[in-house]
């Protein structure tokens, strides 16, 4: 919570405080979670911790990679999600991923936070719920 805090004095998200913080970690333990474990119960989902530093994290992607048979560039026909709680290291990580493997990155936040800075009627709408941590 601490980078997530410092990275609110910078970034204008409202969502940076620590009562959005609070509530999006427990929106993406109710929400996300569930769908991850189906995905592993599946057998088709890889789990890398965040919590080492950011090249130890890398390192254990690209093993995750080359175990799924997911070769470097060209990338062809595959998906990949990058799902992760609040400040757990998603866009550095999708930063190495496009440039090791070419895939396109969507950042869902990043979109949300584009379509609440358009003012429109959706906007207005993903601004509330990201203000009380319901949309992470």
């Amino acid at each position: 919570t601490e980078r997530l805090m410092e990275r609110g004095l910078t970034s204008g998200r409202s969502d940076d405080n620590m009562d959005s913080i609070r509530k999006r970690f427990d929106t993406f333990i109710s929400q996300s979670m569930p769908v991850l474990d189906m995905y592993k119960e599946r057998g088709i989902a890889s789990v890398v911790s965040s919590v080492p530093a950011p090249d130890e994290v890398y390192s254990d992607v690209i093993s995750v990679m080359a175990k799924n048979r997911v070769p470097p560039k060209p990338v062809g026909d595959k998906v990949v999600f990058v799902l992760g709680g609040p400040g757990s290291g998603k866009g550095t990580q999708c930063a190495k991923i496009v440039e090791d493997y070419g895939f396109t990155h969507l950042s869902a936040g990043d979109l949300l936070r584009e379509e609440v800075n358009s003012d429109s009627k959706v906007g207005v709408m993903c601004s509330n719920l990201m203000k009380e941590g319901k949309l992470v």
